[in-house]
């Protein structure tokens, strides 16, 4: 597995981002049924158990009592546009990535239970190392929810541990055309663009996620490494 892989398997794109589970996951009191994790589960078996999940999810939760001062409901967007003018605006390491835990949270919840599902299931099968199934359920995720940014960009991740670069490449403009902000996919494309000897155009990119996260590492130390070996290229 080369360092490119490495990134994509760690964490989707993510840099140490942990995937954060929705909410109505997290919060279900019935079990959810286990995924299809054979080498190639059959279209009629994950059909099968994404009907039993989404039955389960449809089920009402336990009443709960409305705090006395409810605060105003933001929108995902919304939530979104706060978090990142606070990634933008701290100077603390720790903080930044716990705000970029959150905005991977957000990006991790499409809408849909069925979709969250498969992004979960994904994941697992992907620790798993069994890829063949963590892209049967994005490319379902995908047909479901093509307006979901990070089906895309976690396809593209797994493209990437297939060494299939030039479907990732697809899927990561997929996943930008559809949120521009998504540093994921950003890194994940610098890192291609990096690993193809394209590194003016990686630094660029680099350079861009930097004005949307400034406290990321790996991105800060990618723009100094590649604005040095440029710099003594063109001397």
């Amino acid at each position: 597995m080369n360092k490119l892989q490495a990134l994509a398997c760690a964490g989707m794109f993510s840099l140490g981002v942990v995937f954060v589970p929705s909410a109505w996951a997290k919060d279900a009191l019935q079990p959810m049924p286990e995924p299809p994790l054979s080498d190639k589960a059959s279209p009629e078996a994950l059909q099968q158990t994404l009907q039993e999940a989404a039955s389960e999810a449809e089920k009402p939760g336990p009443e709960t009592k409305a705090p006395v001062e409810a605060a105003v409901k933001l929108t995902p967007e919304e939530r979104l546009d706060k978090l990142f003018s606070e990634l933008l605006k701290t100077s603390n390491e720790v903080k930044a990535r716990r705000i970029a835990a959150q905005i991977s949270g957000i990006w991790a919840q499409s809408g849909s239970a069925t979709v969250d599902l498969l992004l979960g299931w994904s994941y697992d099968a992907m620790s798993q190392k069994k890829y063949a199934v963590a892209i049967d359920f994005l490319d379902e995720a995908v047909a479901l929810a093509p307006e979901n940014a990070e089906s895309w960009n976690r396809r593209a991740a797994l493209h990437v541990l297939n060494s299939e670069y030039n479907r990732a490449i697809y899927d990561i403009n997929r996943a930008l055309e559809l949120e521009p902000r998504h540093f994921g996919a950003l890194t994940g494309l610098a890192g291609i663009l990096q690993e193809r000897g394209h590194k003016a155009s990686a630094l660029k990119v680099y350079e861009r996620i930097l004005t949307l996260y400034p406290m990321m590492r790996e991105a800060q130390r990618q723009v100094q490494s590649l604005s040095e070996e440029l710099s003594d290229i063109h001397t």
